[in-house]
C-alpha cells in the first residue's frame, strides 16, 4: 500500500499548482488590477456621459452594461483584498464629493454693520437642504 500511495501523493501534490488551485500572486497585482479596474471604469462612466449628451441610445445600453462589469470586478477585487487584510487605506468605500458653487449677488448695504466689513447672506442648497454662505458686495 505504501509503494502507491507516496508516488500518488506526491504527484497530486505537485499536480496542483498547474490546476490554479494551490497558486497564489502577491498583493501588488491585486492592487495593480484595482487601480486598472477603477481606470476602465472611469472611461466607461466618460463614454456614458458622452453617448448622453448625443442622445444615443445604443452607446447609453453599452456603457451601462459595461460599467456594472466594471462595478462587479471592482467589488470581486475589493473581496480578495478585504479577504487577504490588504485593502488600501486611502480609499474608502464611499466616496465623497463637495460641489463648488460660485454665486455673485448684490444687495444693498446693512446700515447695521461696518461699511467695509464683509457681509454674507445664507442659502439653502436645493438638494441636500444643507445652508451655505454668499457673500453680498455693498
Amino acid at each position: 500500500m505504501k509503494t502507491y500511495l507516496k508516488p500518488m501523493m506526491m504527484t497530486a501534490l505537485l499536480a496542483l499548482p498547474l490546476l490554479g488551485v494551490a497558486s497564489a500572486g502577491p498583493v501588488s497585482d491585486l492592487q495593480d488590477r484595482r487601480a486598472d479596474i477603477r481606470q476602465a471604469l472611469r472611461d466607461h462612466r466618460d463614454d456614458l456621459n458622452t453617448a448622453i449628451r448625443i442622445h444615443d441610445t445604443d452607446g447609453i445600453i453599452n456603457a451601462k452594461a459595461r460599467i456594472r462589469e466594471d462595478e462587479a470586478q471592482l467589488k470581486a477585487n475589493t473581496d480578495e483584498l478585504a479577504r487577504l487584510n490588504a485593502h488600501p487605506k486611502d480609499e474608502p468605500e464611499t466616496e465623497t464629493y463637495m460641489i463648488k458653487k460660485t454665486v455673485v449677488t448684490t444687495a444693498p448695504a446693512s446700515p447695521y454693520n461696518s461699511e467695509f466689513a464683509p457681509q454674507f447672506k445664507v442659502r439653502y442648497d436645493s438638494v441636500t437642504g444643507k445652508p451655505y454662505y454668499v457673500r453680498v458686495y455693498p
